[in-house]
């Protein structure tokens, strides 16, 4: 059994760009979208949306563009069964990133906040924290920067004398000809915006969004900036999927959260997560068959530990068609008798919508309860 914890991030919407055609990569995208060019055998846009998933999201909307139907069906194909609401738009192939925005932002409620990216980096980085930072700077645009690994060899001063040279150094800002006070961040692409925010220029006619709104929001004083401390690394060219795919499976820029997305959403099942604290809640939800309880944790256990006292197949490295198992009505009766006894605080039922290994036991636990 997984379950997923809610967080705030599962009531926001994410967007996901992912019109562009993706010219500076030349040939890989002759024949498929930039977004799905191959990262160890698998697109971009999977590593880009079971990273958004294992953070918590699970509203997402697709601007689709160039090729936008091979990214809708690649997506309804593998994820279908987890428990997201995705919403794919055509929004046209060579339109700008403004006019994609004005056509789907119809589908985000006045006032709230929404999390766009580009579909085409890679990603590691404390996404809920940095919503809790828009929040608490009450921010129309909580944009975010990275540090980067110069492309160029680099010339190390201290004090007006030359002492190092180095390549593929990590640069975490840059001193401005124009301003010599100034520092300059590189922008990672993403950003928490508050609808609020869009009212604020005309996207229609909008030709660049970034500069346009970002600037004027900032000038308002309702910008925040949220330095990334993680992973990030940006597919544009033929030289940057290369890099990405010489890396080894395991040391890729994602880090292990992605690794650890792969191993738990294997199974494609659908998550979701119910709390009872009242038996005839419980019971009537079973009896209209509200939920499917086969799989069941139970805190605190029998000797007041934290450990789900069932041991279902599926939470310790089996499954029920391997070990020939199922659970039986009687767990169920202990269970509720806990309840009824006000021995169990909290029961959580982690329904795999699509699994039919237990249906066979539903009425009779339905007669149980």
């Amino acid at each position: 059994m997984v379950a997923i914890s809610q967080t705030p991030l599962e009531s926001h919407w994410v967007i996901v760009l992912c019109g562009g055609r993706g010219s500076r990569l030349g040939s890989v995208t002759e024949s498929i979208p930039k977004s799905l060019a191959l990262i160890h055998d698998k697109p971009i846009i999977w590593y880009t949306f079971l990273s958004l998933y294992k953070d918590g999201f699970r509203k997402f909307i697709f601007p689709l563009g160039y090729r936008g139907s091979m990214i809708e069906e690649f997506i309804t194909k593998e994820f279908d069964e987890l428990d997201c609401e995705i919403r794919f738009m055509d929004t046209g192939e060579d339109t700008p990133v403004a006019q994609r925005l004005h056509k789907v932002s119809s589908q985000i409620a006045e006032k709230d906040d929404f999390f766009l990216i580009n579909g085409d980096t890679f990603f590691d980085f404390d996404i809920l924290g940095m919503y809790h930072f828009h929040r608490r700077k009450n921010a129309l645009a909580t944009l975010s920067s990275v540090k980067i690994i110069s492309d160029y060899g680099i010339l190390i001063e201290e004090g007006g004398q030359l002492k190092d040279f180095s390549r593929e150094e990590e640069v975490s800002h840059f001193t401005l000809n124009r301003k010599k006070n100034a520092r300059g961040h590189v922008n990672s692409g993403f950003v928490w915006l508050n609808k609020e925010a869009l009212k604020l220029i005309d996207l229609e006619n909008c030709k660049n969004f970034e500069q346009e709104l970002f600037s004027k929001i900032i000038k308002m004083g309702r910008a925040a900036h949220f330095k990334i401390e993680g992973n990030w690394f940006s597919v544009d060219t033929k030289k940057d999927l290369n890099t990405i795919n010489q890396k080894e499976g395991n040391q890729m820029t994602l880090g292990k959260r992605v690794q650890e997305t792969k191993k738990n959403l294997s199974t494609r099942y659908s998550y979701q997560s119910r709390y009872y604290g009242d038996v005839n809640e419980l019971k009537n939800s079973i009896l209209k068959k509200t939920i499917i309880p086969h799989q069941v944790e139970v805190q605190p256990g029998p000797m007041g530990g934290d450990i789900c006292w069932m041991k279902c197949p599926y939470c310790y490295g089996h499954t029920a068609k391997d070990l020939g198992e199922r659970i039986t009505p009687e767990r169920y009766v202990d269970i509720m008798t806990q309840i009824a006894e006000g021995g169990v605080k909290k029961v959580i039922f982690a329904g795999y919508a699509t699994d039919p290994l237990f249906y066979e036991h539903m009425e009779d636990i339905v007669q149980v309860a």
